[in-house]
């Protein structure tokens, strides 16, 4: 079980209740992340308070958040471009982010962020660290999978 703050329907930041929600083993091509940051962005704000319900219709049990970072906490066998223990910043079209952990189908080859700079990882989420940092911030896409 992960620890979660879950949408109990559309209104005010109350609406918001910590709960559990699973977060199974990765498959193969899957990867699971332990939170350690989560984005809370406008869009975010708008599905909680209900003015996207006809475009992006959530339901009882949400989990908000499009991004996240931390460290991979496991990866699939078919993954292979990041590790147990690389630090990375996801990005989650099908959210999850306010969560202890988030898994999803891991994107190894995600080129629509634009033009390839020195040292930065391609990916559709807009991260990276400079060189000056010893850590390594990955770009990552998951796109999100409960069990």
């Amino acid at each position: 079980m992960s620890k979660a703050v879950l949408l109990t329907d559309f209104g005010p930041p109350g609406v918001l209740k910590l709960g559990d929600i699973e977060i199974g083993d990765p498959g193969p091509t899957q990867i699971r992340l332990a939170v350690r940051f989560a984005g809370v962005g406008p869009t975010d704000l708008a599905i909680r308070s209900g003015r996207l319900r006809t475009v992006f219709p959530a339901s009882a049990g949400a989990v908000l958040g499009f991004e996240a970072a931390g460290v991979v906490d496991a990866v699939g066998s078919a993954v292979t471009d990041v590790s147990t223990g690389d630090e990375v910043a996801v990005f989650l079209p099908g959210l999850g982010g306010y969560a202890e952990l988030v898994g999803g189908r891991y994107f190894e080859d995600c080129n629509e962020a634009g033009p390839n700079e020195p040292g930065v990882r391609r990916g559709v989420a807009a991260y990276a660290l400079d060189e000056d940092n010893a850590a390594r911030l990955w770009q990552v896409s998951l796109d999100l999978i409960r069990t």
